[in-house]
């Protein structure tokens, strides 16, 4: 049974599992398992309440049995005017079994396993994604469900406010963002969701979600990058911006100086990669590699685009507010490349700026 069970979940790619101490501890497994029994039984899709009117298919569910809760609910900022979700009786028992046997039975602490969070990943990373504020109820098709093993008094909304949730969202926000025309707005999600994760890990409350409005008092640590693509710089091909990238730029540790009307000029065929600067600065060619392969890859080499030409500049450190505010004028972007601490290469200094263009003629 673990093993039909383990491959329920290792199915689904994107849900995920936890055990954490402040779940419970020292549960009873056995106790949990009645507590999971009182679910109810079938094994064919119907509609479960979300207003509790028909018993006991409804959400939230709870049972309870000497010391133990089996906790399960729709997670996300959800619409009350929806009144029912079609969910599979079999697969919460199931899904309520794999908890217990990953965690109380396993080390005696309560957690939880999420059901169709490949949903909330597919609203946030679709190309027709145009969310600007998590100030709204979701769609429907982006519900996800957990269930969650307890003790008496632990928290058990893990959906909602588990830092573990907007994390992992993050990480599937900067993978879907990596050379896509959509970089700006998915970059700024996964900013979101890294501040909203880092929040939740210090919120002992366990009151506050991943789906709070920004916080204007907070601030993101960091510079960003932006990759802006342009349709009047032309329409470069790639294998021409290729040969600028992997032939003309000089070692990686050496240093190009530049100053106000002094840049760096390469092309070749139709492709012109010019690097200017405000200010008097020195710059090694990697941090100049890094940036303009990036931008390579999202305006000239996008698969979802036509090539364009574009700009990678760095945005100095924003606050919450002023990410908040970008929402609405999407102009800022990046993947990783001012990310810290994790060998990420570092980013552009402030005022140097790369634009990829057609060469003109």
């Amino acid at each position: 049974m673990a093993s039909t069970l383990d491959a329920l979940v290792e199915s689904a790619v994107d849900d995920m599992y936890s055990c954490e101490p402040h779940y419970g501890t020292h549960l009873d497994p056995d106790a949990c398992v009645q507590a999971a029994s009182q679910l109810p039984a079938g094994n064919v899709s119907r509609p479960y309440s979300l207003t509790g009117e028909t018993p006991p298919f409804s959400i939230p569910w709870q049972g309870t049995y000497e010391g133990c809760t089996v906790w399960v609910e729709i997670n996300g900022p959800r619409n009350e005017q929806m009144e029912t979700i079609s969910l599979n009786p079999k697969t919460i028992r199931d899904l309520a079994t794999f908890v217990i046997d990953k965690c109380p039975r396993w080390n005696g602490e309560g957690g939880f396993v999420t059901e169709d969070f490949v949903n909330l990943v597919r609203f946030f990373t679709n190309p027709s994604n145009t969310v600007r504020t998590f100030q709204q109820p979701f769609p429907p098709s982006s519900y996800f469900v957990t269930v969650t093993v307890t003790g008496p008094g632990s928290p058990h909304s893990p959906g909602n406010n588990d830092f573990q949730i907007p994390s992992e969202m993050s990480e599937h926000l900067a993978d879907a963002a990596w050379g896509t025309p959509n970089l700006s707005l998915l970059s700024l999600l996964e900013e979101y969701m890294l501040f909203q994760a880092e929040r939740l890990h210090d919120d002992s409350t366990f009151t506050n979600t991943w789906f709070d409005p920004f916080v204007t008092s907070e601030r993101v640590e960091g510079d960003r990058m932006s990759y802006t693509c342009d349709e009047q710089l032309g329409s470069p091909m790639a294998v021409d911006c290729e040969h600028v990238l992997y032939s003309q730029l000089g070692y990686p540790n050496d240093m190009l100086t530049l100053s106000p009307g002094a840049g760096k000029t390469m092309s070749s065929n139709t492709c012109n990669v010019t690097v200017t600067s405000t200010k008097a600065v020195s710059i090694t060619w990697i941090q100049i590699k890094a940036a303009l392969e990036q931008l390579v890859n999202v305006c000239v080499e996008s698969p979802s685009a036509s090539p364009v030409g574009g700009r990678a500049y760095l945005i100095a450190s924003q606050t919450i507010a002023a990410v908040a505010a970008k929402l609405g004028n999407i102009a800022l972007g990046g993947r990783g490349l001012s990310k810290r601490g994790n060998g990420v290469l570092p980013a552009l200094p402030e005022g140097v700026d790369i634009t990829v263009a057609r060469v003109r003629g």
